[in-house]
C-alpha cells in the first residue's frame, strides 16, 4: 500500500505514506515520525481521523485509531479528486518520469505555449526547493501543513500552464481547476 495523507498533531503536521491500514489501525511512514503516546489526527483528502501513535521507530509508527474506520473508503479517490493526481505523481517523480517542457521557437513577444513553458519552468524550480524542504525532518514537522499549500500552489500553476499550452483537454483542465479553487479555498479556511 502506497497512499499519500498527512499525520496532524498539536504543533506540527507531517506529510505520510500509509503502508498498511486496518479498520483500526496504520502504519504509516514519514522523514519524521511522532513520539509514541502522540494524539494525532490522520487526513487523506476530505478523510480525517483521530488516533493515537502506539509505536515509533526511524521513519514509521503504528496509529491506533479512535473508532472504526471503513478502509475501502480511505482507499477510494478523495472527493476533492487531487488526492489521486498528487499520489500518482509522487509514484511518477520516485519513478524519474519528469517529463521536461520542449523549446518552442523563438517569437517577439510571449506566445500561451512561451507562457506555459515559463510556469513550468518556475514551477520545477519550486518543486525543487519542496523536495529539499521534504528532506528535511525539522522542516517537515515545523512547516508540513504550509507544504501541503505550497503543493496546491504549484498543482494551481501546473493547471494554468497546460490550459496555456493546449497540454491536455481543456474540459479536463478546467475540471482540475475547479478542485484546486476547492483545495486552496480549504487551506485557507485552516490559515485563517
Amino acid at each position: 500500500m502506497f497512499l499519500a495523507a498527512v499525520v496532524q498533531g498539536p504543533g506540527f503536521s507531517v506529510p505520510v505514506r500509509i503502508r498498511n491500514m486496518s479498520t483500526t489501525g496504520a502504519l504509516v511512514e514519514a522523514a519524521a515520525v511522532p513520539e509514541d503516546g502522540s494524539s494525532v489526527r490522520l487526513i487523506r483528502g476530505s478523510l480525517t481521523i483521530p488516533a493515537q501513535v502506539m509505536w515509533s521507530e526511524a521513519s514509521r509508527c503504528g496509529l491506533r485509531f479512535s473508532s472504526v474506520v471503513s478502509v475501502r473508503e480511505w482507499l477510494a479517490p478523495p472527493s476533492n479528486g487531487e488526492q489521486k493526481r498528487v499520489d500518482d505523481a509522487l509514484r511518477a517523480m520516485k519513478a524519474g518520469a519528469i517529463p521536461l517542457p520542449l523549446k518552442p521557437e523563438s517569437h517577439d513577444a510571449a506566445s500561451p505555449i512561451e507562457l506555459g513553458m515559463d510556469l513550468r519552468a518556475v514551477t520545477k524550480l519550486l518543486g525543487a526547493h519542496c523536495e529539499d524542504l521534504l528532506g528535511d525532518p525539522h522542516a517537515v514537522i515545523r512547516y508540513g501543513e504550509r507544504l501541503q499549500n505550497l503543493d496546491i500552489v504549484l498543482q494551481v500553476i501546473g493547471a494554468v500552464a497546460d490550459m496555456l499550452s493546449g497540454a491536455g483537454e481543456e474540459s479536463s483542465i478546467a475540471s482540475r481547476l475547479q478542485n484546486l479553487r476547492a483545495s486552496a479555498r480549504q487551506a485557507i479556511e485552516r490559515e485563517a
